[in-house]
This record gives C-alpha cells, sequence and structure tokens, in this order.
C-alpha cells in the first residue's frame, strides 16, 4: 500500500495539473528529483557559466552534471531529469545560449 502524506499528495496534484496544462515548470521538476537549494544553486551556477561561454550543453552532458552535483541520482533519473529540464528550461527561456545551437553566421533568437 502507498504510503501519502501531504507533501506526496500535494505533488502528485502538481504534476497532473502541469501534465494536462502542458506546462513544463523548473521548479516542479527539481521539486519532483528532490533537489536542495545548495543543489539548485550549483546547477544553475554551471549553467550560468556555461551561457556566458556561449557553450552549448546537451542532454547527456547535462544528465552527467546533475549526478556530479547529486550523487545519490540513477542514471536513468538523471537522463530523464536533463531532459526535463531542457524542455522546461526553453520554455522558460533561461540559459538560451545554452540550449540554441549556432551555425556560422547565426546568432541566438
Amino acid at each position: 500500500m502507498t504510503s501519502y502524506n501531504q507533501k506526496s499528495l500535494l505533488l502528485n496534484v502538481l504534476n497532473e495539473i502541469c501534465e494536462r496544462l502542458n506546462i513544463r515548470d523548473s521548479s516542479l521538476i527539481f521539486l519532483n528529483y528532490q533537489f536542495t537549494n545548495e543543489q539548485i544553486r550549483d546547477l544553475y551556477q554551471y549553467l550560468t557559466l556555461k551561457d556566458s561561454l556561449e557553450s552549448t550543453v546537451e542532454s547527456f552532458e547535462l544528465s552527467q552534471e546533475l549526478m556530479s552535483i547529486q550523487p545519490e541520482l540513477p542514471q536513468e533519473a538523471a537522463e530523464t531529469m536533463a531532459t526535463e529540464l531542457i524542455e522546461a528550461f526553453k520554455t522558460e527561456e533561461k540559459f538560451e545560449n545554452v540550449w540554441v545551437k549556432k551555425g556560422a553566421g547565426s546568432k541566438p533568437i
């Protein structure tokens, strides 16, 4: 039998609402994977550096960074989380230089 507490019930409701409305929100993803404030800060520092260097980050590279920030995160969960975060960050227009592929002479939008 599944154990429910107020936090897990609230998270289930938020997940269901976001899924039905097709909302991709990075905050909800961090909640789902139980990232701490410090771990989120570490990830944001990493992505801010990559963004300032206009260095792209692929899903695999992001999953590796997630596992280094939260070592107990299984590889499969890290890969799923990386994919979800990239989609959410694109929607939220965060770290735009990291996700935009640049060809010769093109600029990020």
